[in-house]
């Protein structure tokens, strides 16, 4: 500083704005980027790995189902963002609830059985109200063989756990942890952190999926309520296991039902039966709310078979 007029010096100044701009991306408490880094630095190494590879695969790739439909270039993304977030974060795979174990591998499996139950509650529910009816049964798709056939399954089986993984990782694990984390080193109580990680990351994601369900279904209340009740049973998986096997099951079960268990005819998706949806009203809105209901409840019994709690677990989302 100068001592005759105590104006601060160009040299200091620049000094303390490059302090300053390091403060905005750095914590050194912690010796890693900020939250919000450590959450869009992985989106963009996601994004551009998905975007990328996928222009590049529709140019250059052979034209056939098992490279078109499988998503691989989500795949490729969603792999460089862990990465991306293991470095950054200085994380294990296990933080990221993305452990390959035999905890994992049966909590997918159970979110699988769980998922496949749910379906069946909606699907009967729904034929009761009378907004779904069958048309048809085992619908080849685009498939014109044996082979071609299987080939299709096995790609949009592959498609539909991709979709399942990436949006749990992005949604849950990355988001969930780092908000609450963001929030907690500014002060804010960790139970309020986790709280707020909660249901702010909750919101993002079901208002994404609102305006896709009400498209769908022309119906905006049907939509809201469809995604919100997605949130919750996602989020509850994830926070009473701490691991993604679950949610991911479930998640998957719930995009490949609806295609090729019990799809809509015309689509070029095989599937078990072919099914016209009717809007639903406000009443049949809320006979979905039933299995919904029946859902959380297996998960918890799940998580209290398992030892997982919502409290204890949540807690590890604002440690490292």
């Amino acid at each position: 500083m100068d001592s005759t007029n105590g104006r601060v010096q160009p040299d200091e100044q620049d000094r303390s704005d490059s302090d300053s701009l390091l403060a905005r991306v750095w914590r050194t408490s912690e010796g890693r980027p900020r939250a919000i880094w450590r959450i869009l630095v992985p989106v963009a190494v996601f994004a551009s790995l998905g975007i990328g590879l996928g222009r590049l695969i529709e140019a250059v790739g052979p034209d056939t189902v098992l490279v078109t439909e499988t998503n691989l270039a989500l795949l490729a993304g969603t792999v460089g963002a862990v990465i991306t977030e293991c470095r950054l974060a200085d994380r294990s795979l296990a933080d990221l609830g993305l452990e390959p174990s035999g905890a994992w591998v049966r909590d997918l499996l159970v979110g699988i059985v769980f998922g496949v139950v749910f379906q069946l509650a909606v699907t009967a529910a729904w034929l009761a109200v009378g907004d779904l009816s069958f048309t048809a049964t085992l619908q080849p798709g685009i498939g014109t063989g044996v082979v071609s056939l299987t080939a299709l399954v096995i790609a949009v089986v592959v498609k539909f756990a991709v979709v399942g993984l990436w949006e749990e990782y992005v949604f849950r694990s990355l988001s969930i942890r780092n908000v609450a984390q963001g929030l907690a080193g500014r002060g804010v109580s960790r139970r309020t952190a986790v709280g707020a990680s909660l249901l702010g990351v909750g919101a993002v994601f079901g208002v994404i999926h609102a305006f896709g369900a009400a498209v769908a279904f022309t119906n905006p209340v049907f939509g809201a309520v469809q995604a919100f009740a997605s949130v919750s049973y996602f989020v509850l998986a994830y926070v009473v296991t701490g691991r993604l096997g679950l949610s991911v099951g479930i998640h998957f079960v719930s995009n490949a039902w609806v295609r090729i268990v019990v799809g809509e005819p015309g689509t070029g998706y095989p599937k078990l039966v072919a099914a016209e949806r009717v809007a639903p009203g406000l009443g049949e809105t809320s006979v979905f709310l039933l299995p919904t209901v029946l859902l959380m409840g297996l998960i918890l019994a799940w998580g209290r078979y398992t030892d997982g709690d919502v409290a204890s677990v949540s807690e590890q989302f604002v440690g490292p």
